[in-house]
C-alpha cells in the first residue's frame, strides 16, 4: 500500500514518497515516476522510447509494456519479462526502504540484484539442465499457479493453475 493510500485511510502522516520526498506516493510514482525508479528505467530503456514510456497513465503504461514481447538484444530476454522483473524489484526496494528502517537510504536501486547479474540465460554443461520454477497462491481465492522455464536444447516454458 502506498503512502497516498495509507494517508487517505488515516494511517500515515503524509502522502509523500519517503524516497524522493517530492511527490505523493502513488503506485505509478513508486514504479515509474519516483526519481529513484527513473534512475533504473533510464539505464535499461532505449533513449528513443523514454518519452512515451514516462508519459502514459498507469493502466496504459502497464498494458503496453506487458504486450511488448520482443527480445532485448542485450539480455536475450523478452522485454515484457524485463518490465515485470524491474517492477517487482522497484516495489520490493521501495517497501524495504519504507518499512525496514530506511534500509536502502544510501544504496542506489540500480545496484540491486537485477543489475548485478546478467539476465541472459547461461546454458549448463551437457550433463545438467536448469529448471527455474516459481509459484503463487491467492489468499483470497485459494487459487494457485506455477510457472517454469528450462533450456535443454531449446527454451521450454510452462504455466499451470493447480488449485
Amino acid at each position: 500500500m502506498t503512502n497516498a493510500e495509507r494517508f487517505r485511510r488515516g494511517i500515515a502522516i503524509s502522502p509523500s514518497c519517503p524516497m524522493c520526498v517530492r511527490d505523493n506516493e502513488t503506485p505509478l510514482h513508486v514504479l515509474r515516476d519516483c526519481s529513484r525508479a527513473q534512475e533504473v528505467w533510464r539505464l535499461i530503456l532505449p533513449i528513443n522510447t523514454q518519452q512515451v514510456f514516462f508519459s502514459l497513465d498507469l493502466q496504459l503504461w502497464i498494458k503496453s509494456n506487458l504486450v511488448f514481447n520482443t527480445v532485448n538484444p542485450h539480455w536475450c530476454v523478452p522485454r515484457n519479462l524485463i518490465f515485470v522483473s524491474v517492477i517487482w524489484l522497484l516495489w520490493k526496494c521501495h517497501n524495504d526502504f519504507t518499512f525496514n528502517d530506511n534500509a536502502l537510504s544510501n544504496a542506489p536501486i540500480a545496484s540491486s540484484p537485477i543489475s548485478q547479474y546478467p539476465l541472459k540465460w547461461i546454458a549448463p554443461n551437457l550433463v545438467w539442465f536448469y529448471i527455474n520454477v516459481d509459484g503463487s497462491v491467492s489468499s483470497n481465492t485459494g487459487m494457485a499457479s506455477i510457472r517454469g522455464l528450462s533450456e535443454i536444447t531449446m527454451v521450454i516454458g510452462f504455466l499451470a493453475f493447480i488449485a
